[in-house]
């Protein structure tokens, strides 16, 4: 057990777009882009950076689209996040995944896209459908190799979250990721930091 005091970065539905020339094509028709290339689309994603984000390389564009779930049900305005990813992913709330119609939104760890739920995302220059895009990112903590050290883990340890307080709450199943430009950051949905009741940074015990 150890005493863990560490920022959280509450994940809003988002949107991270892929890097592959495939998608890249297509993703040109709901974004304004000169072409396919990766330089091309990661340039007007940059363009039109709003913050940056808590990790080093990591900001919010602009840029938004809109997702279209089952039987036409929307959540307008959700931001595209960078730099691209290998996959374009959509994370989403439990919540989110019922208003859009998913009640069987499944939760994945990034990247991991098999089985996640389809969506068609909506931008000013057109639309795209994904088969494989939605999905619960799973509880994580983000860390250096000099926290993993301090803290005695190492990459992809599933570890415990205790939170303290009026709401507090006990987050099973967290996973461990370590990089070396990575700073501390407990990322939860939603869902999870209001029923712990988290505004940003907390005080809390990391279980093995």
């Amino acid at each position: 057990m150890a005493m863990i005091t560490l920022t959280t970065n509450t994940t809003n539905s988002r949107v991270g777009l892929c890097d592959t020339c495939g998608l890249c094509a297509q993703r040109r028709d709901i974004l304004p882009t000169a072409g396919d290339e990766r330089a091309q689309v990661e340039a007007r994603v940059r363009s039109v950076v709003t913050s940056v984000l808590l990790q080093p390389g990591e900001f919010a564009s602009k840029e938004m689209v809109t997702l279209v779930g089952r039987d036409g049900k929307t959540i307008p305005h959700v931001r595209i996040l960078g730099p691209l990813r290998t996959r374009t992913q959509v994370e989403l709330a439990r919540t989110d995944g019922i208003a859009l119609g998913i009640r069987d939104l499944p939760m994945r760890r990034s990247g991991e896209l098999q089985g996640a739920a389809p969506l068609t995302l909506v931008g000013p220059f057109g639309t795209l459908y994904l088969p494989e895009v939605a999905m619960r990112s799973n509880r994580h903590i983000h860390m250096s190799p000099a926290d993993a050290a301090r803290f005695g883990v190492k990459q992809n340890d599933v570890v415990q979250l205790r939170i303290g307080g009026p709401e507090g709450v006990t987050f099973h199943n967290v996973q461990i990721r370590i990089h070396e430009t990575w700073k501390l950051v407990a990322h939860l949905d939603t869902d999870d930091a209001n029923a712990a009741g988290i505004v940003c940074e907390v005080h809390g015990e990391l279980l093995k």
